[in-house]
């Protein structure tokens, strides 16, 4: 915990997500189970606002004994005004298709009658690395390339139109 720390510096956020200790057993046969000793795995959550120090937590939890890294996302802390955005784009879009499909039948869009969001998505720029991490001593950092991250929002629009067929 102290490298992590050390490695992501002030404001970022270190912490315990899980703790787990299984015990080993020997199977002989005609004999029951034998412990002979316990694993223990202890996870670890670093939330990040300089993501050019991921590389450095990296190999800094590796060069202190961690022996697997998983699930790197990349995700947005204060994401609200870029979700109304999406949203109100998606909105505007299924509203312009609903006019675009009653123009193509002859006809106009007289009203909605109902709008549903089919979701909120917010997906990471790269996929989620899951790897054991063996580090020699090197000089160079992990690269970890950051890339843009993609929010999406999905409207249905039900809406009432009328034709002169």
């Amino acid at each position: 915990m102290r490298a992590l720390k050390a490695a992501a510096g002030s404001g970022a956020e270190v912490k315990t997500s899980g703790y787990s200790l299984q015990p080993q057993r020997v199977y002989k046969e005609n004999q029951p189970p034998t412990i002979t000793g316990y694993e223990a795995r202890n996870s670890v959550t670093v939330t990040l606002s300089d993501l050019t120090k991921v590389g450095s937590v990296i190999d800094a939890s590796a060069q202190a004994g961690a022996n697997d890294v998983s699930g790197i996302a990349f995700t947005l802390r204060q994401d609200r005004q870029v979700r109304d955005r999406a949203l109100s784009e998606a909105t505007q879009a299924a509203v312009s298709k609903a006019k675009v499909i009653a123009t193509a039948l002859g006809g106009w869009l007289v009203r909605i009658v109902e709008v549903q969001e089919e979701g909120f998505q917010q997906r990471p720029p790269v996929p989620i690395y899951q790897a054991e991490t063996f580090i020699a001593k090197q000089s160079v950092a992990t690269p970890i390339e950051v890339g843009s991250l993609d929010i999406t929002s999905k409207v249905q629009v039900i809406a009432e139109v009328e034709s002169n067929l």
